[in-house]
């Protein structure tokens, strides 16, 4: 019943619960522009940086240790992305004329996913729903792509 009369929380609650929307609704279109205008491969390594920003971002707003083996692990995690995707800009191989706002779009995008994780941990911690969560993301997801989709060209279904 909590759920059907709060959707959204109320309280401390509601302010994460908003947070979380509008964090991934923006990340969403971040991570998108990122991919419709850079090569697959730096675009790719560019978003799998949140796991660096994400320990750090948990060390200054929630208090977590952070432990070698934390480091380790998300350095081991990245690197093996960035030879996963193998970019352009380490690799070479690209035409070079790849935007800057496509790489700006990029980091943001992983500060976004990686705000994101802190949140829901947040969140958690001050018992928020998972349904809340989800509604949000969901909502400001459309709302956002509705509003600045049309900006991003033409859409249309994959082709063969």
């Amino acid at each position: 019943e909590r759920l059907i009369r709060h959707p959204f929380g109320t309280g401390a609650a509601q302010k994460l619960v908003w947070m979380r929307g509008i964090i991934g609704g923006a990340g969403f279109l971040l991570d998108y522009h990122c991919m419709s205008v850079l090569p697959l491969g730096d675009a790719i390594t560019l978003m799998s940086l949140y796991p660096i920003v994400t320990i750090i971002l948990a060390r200054i707003f929630l208090g977590e240790e952070i432990k070698p083996m934390h480091v380790a692990v998300t350095v081991a995690s990245v690197v093996g992305a960035v030879f996963i995707a193998q970019p352009t800009f380490l690799f070479g191989g690209g035409t070079g004329d790849a935007p800057t706002l496509g790489y700006i779009t990029g980091l943001l995008g992983s500060l976004c996913l990686a705000s994101i994780l802190i949140l829901i941990r947040k969140a958690g911690q001050v018992g928020v729903h998972t349904f809340q969560l989800l509604l949000s993301w969901a909502l400001f997801g459309i709302l956002f792509s509705l509003v600045f989709g049309p900006y991003e060209g033409t859409w249309s279904l994959p082709k063969d």
